[in-house]
Parts: structure tokens; sequence; C-alpha cells
């Protein structure tokens, strides 16, 4: 089966190019409140927000907020002597989803720190960059990427969409692009989780076209944001 996100053996192999191995520090998940006056409180000290989305995510009539926050201790930012970029800012990422209370002030419903991986590998680029995050019609997207400048001829794009639902952030949507830069194959796959009905195109960027497979998937458990991570797999079964 092609990867559902970042493979652990593509993550293995760029993880060990180059000879100098960097001590990741750990960082505890922020305690954060589930009730606050204000968004700013969500916020823990010495963290930035990185991103904030308003908008309605449940189907009342208040504006909710999205926010994607970002330790900012310097402590993080490694030295690196070996292959890749010189100084890696391993801080973490926090997304957070808050629904405005009709007794006023906000309510976190849902919080994710697997989501967009950590930038722990020197040779990778930055999981997240600026704009991976929308919400149009109650739908909160992420993507996020790979690409390896060493260690890995693999580069592609993966796109979460989640929606509040039964209680929780539910994922309904997968969409995937995934390009082998040495043989230029692509591989394109889109899910909905909802219907349970999936698509890949397998081309190559030198020919017109593409092969293209639909899938029925099985049924499964709703999943909610805070489970979803590089590892996760919508369920295609082997061609």
């Amino acid at each position: 089966m092609i990867r559902n996100a970042v493979p652990l053996l593509l993550l293995a192999a760029v993880g060990t190019v180059g000879a100098q191995e960097l001590e990741i520090p750990d960082v505890p998940t922020p305690l954060l409140p589930e009730r606050a006056a204000t968004v700013e409180a969500f916020v823990p000290k010495g963290w930035t927000v990185e991103e904030r989305l308003t908008g309605p995510v449940d189907a009342d009539a208040k504006p909710d907020v999205v926010l994607l926050l970002r330790d900012a201790d310097p402590r993080n930012v490694l030295h690196n002597e070996g292959l890749g970029v010189p100084e890696l800012d391993t801080n973490p990422r926090v997304l957070l989803v808050l629904l405005a209370d009709p007794a006023g002030g906000w309510r976190r419903v849902a919080q994710s720190d697997t989501v967009i991986r950590r930038n722990d590998i020197p040779t990778l680029s930055d999981a997240y960059e600026d704009g991976g995050l929308t919400l149009d019609k109650r739908v909160l997207g992420v993507t996020v990427g790979f690409f390896a400048n060493a260690g890995s001829w693999t580069a592609s794009h993966t796109t979460y969409k989640f929606r509040w639902q039964d209680g929780c952030m539910r994922l309904i949507g997968f969409d995937e692009g995934v390009l082998n830069r040495g043989s230029g194959e692509t591989t394109d796959t889109s899910v909905n989780l909802l219907t349970r009905k999936a698509t890949r195109a397998i081309g190559n960027m030198e020919v017109d076209g593409a092969v293209q497979h639909r899938y029925a998937l099985k049924p499964r458990a709703p999943v909610c944001l805070e489970v979803v991570n590089d590892e996760f797999d919508p369920g295609i079964p082997a061609d």
C-alpha cells in the first residue's frame, strides 16, 4: 500500500542521513483551560499564535476560533553541523478549536499536537507552511507537507478535513498528492470518510493521463482530530 502520510521507513531513512545525531528536547503538551473569557487565555506563556481563523465551526450563529499555537523557546532551536538546515527550530505546535459559549467566553472542544508533525529532522522541510489552515463552510482543513533535501526522493502534501460532528472534530476527508522526484511517478488519493468512497490516480509527470482506481471502504468508527497523525491510514484496500 502506498503511504498514507509520511511513511515510517522514509522518516527513518532521512533521519539517519548525516553524521550528527541531534538530541531533540522533550516538550510536554501544555495544560490549557477548558473554558476562558478570552481567546488569549488559551495561549500558554512563552507560546505564540502562528495562525488564527475565525468563522463558524458548530451550527449556531456565533463565530468560533481556530488557533495554531507554537512554542517559542530558544532552547528548542538546535545548531546542526550535519546535512540539512544549520539551525533547526523544533518548537512544537498545538492546534486548538474554540467554540463561542452562548453564556459568554470560549470553550475548548478539540486539541492536537500530532496532526502537524514536529520539525525534528534537519533534512526535512517544516511540515507546515503559512496558509495551511482553512475554515470554509464549517470544514477545517489542515495541510501538511513532506520534502527531503537528502535521503528520499518523495515529496507530498496531505490535507485533512474535519467537521464538528457527534461531539468531536471528526475527520471527514483525506486528500494526498505524492511525487517521486526521481522517477516522476505521481499518486493522487482522495477519500471521503462519510460516504466511504475513495479514488486514487497513478501517473507520471512526463506522460499525459493517469490510471484511475476506485475503492469502497469498510465501515469504521469516527476518527477525531486528537488521534490523527502522520501514520493515519484511511483504509484503502491493497490493489
